[in-house]
């Protein structure tokens, strides 16, 4: 193929997520189109998902795309391999492929390739440390973890409502918050149970919860800043298992701290008492402004030991 007959020679960027996939392709003079499609499950093996996904997207466009970077939820180390993505968009003309878990891109997307913990709090809670390694701290799920997630707080205010309707705490707020979302108190552990839906719906109980502290629950409030304490012992750990320096940088990620100061203060406050030094940094930019930072990662950046990455020789040219 001569050089003048060449199609635009594209960059993408996936974010692969339990909820939705976003992608966004980038032209060679910088032009961006985002899309959004079907989510990622994590009962099935995810790589071939995410090839999946950007086939359907790049579908009856006169492009190819040159290299491609992923981050994805419930990426396994198993499933860590790069080249099974590479050969997946072949037809493409990809020649470069990037794989890291969403904790990576996540961190990228707030710390850039600063050094320190970056806090993703949504539905679920990761946190990674970056220094003399990476640390993962937590992302275990809400049977076993995910302390001070948006399903820990509606867990936590849910509980509250119950003992204030068997008169075992008092908390007429979100007991009032309860009933007029579920109606009778007494029914709501059924109704959870059969709900194939019950975690987003325990974590959207979170919302409630914040905006009874704002009303002036008080128990409602002491979640919250509990919630703050739980990621900030996690930031903590993150740095110390890391080997973090003395003046690291904290950062967040995530609805729960991106959109709610008490809890967000109450995390910074707990890793200050521990690191006087650190700084606290508000994210640099949105998840896919991560995933596209593992294609310019530097060589002896400790992330490099989390990324999976596999290169052919390129098809056209």
């Amino acid at each position: 193929m001569m050089a003048a007959e060449m199609p635009p020679a594209y960059v993408a960027a996936i974010d692969g997520g339990q909820t939705g996939t976003r992608i966004r392709l980038t032209s060679p003079d910088a032009l961006q189109q985002s899309f959004d499609t079907a989510p990622i499950r994590t009962d099935r093996p995810v790589v071939p998902q995410l090839a999946d996904r950007l086939l359907e997207v790049a579908a009856g466009q006169q492009i190819h795309i040159a290299a491609v970077a992923a981050g994805v939820s419930g990426l396994t180390d198993a499933e860590m391999d790069a080249r099974v993505l590479l050969d997946a968009v072949a037809l493409l003309g990809v020649h470069r492929a990037v794989l890291a878990h969403d904790s990576v891109t996540g961190y990228l997307s707030a710390n850039r390739y600063a050094l320190g913990s970056v806090t993703a709090a949504g539905t679920g809670v990761v946190t990674l440390g970056v220094g003399e390694r990476v640390a993962r701290v937590d992302g275990w799920g809400n049977l076993i973890g995910d302390a001070g997630s948006a399903y820990w707080i509606g867990r936590q205010g849910l509980d509250a409502a119950m003992r204030a309707f068997d008169g075992r705490a008092s908390s007429s707020m979100l007991l009032s918050a309860l009933t007029e979302r579920f109606g009778d108190p007494a029914a709501l552990y059924m109704t959870l149970q059969a709900d194939p839906a019950r975690v987003p719906v325990v974590a959207s109980f979170a919302a409630t919860v914040a905006a009874c502290s704002d009303a002036g629950d008080t128990t409602a409030r002491r979640i919250l800043l509990d919630a703050g304490y739980e990621l900030g012992v996690a930031a903590v750990a993150a740095l110390e298992r890391s080997g973090a320096n003395d003046h690291p940088q904290i950062s967040w990620a995530g609805t729960v701290l991106l959109r709610n100061e008490v809890i967000r203060n109450a995390m910074i406050e707990h890793v200050i008492r521990t690191y006087p030094t650190a700084a606290p940094v508000a994210p640099f930019g949105d998840p896919l402004s991560g995933v596209e930072l593992l294609l310019t990662l530097p060589p002896d950046h400790s992330l490099n030991t989390s990324v999976a990455l596999a290169t052919r020789a390129p098809v056209f040219g």
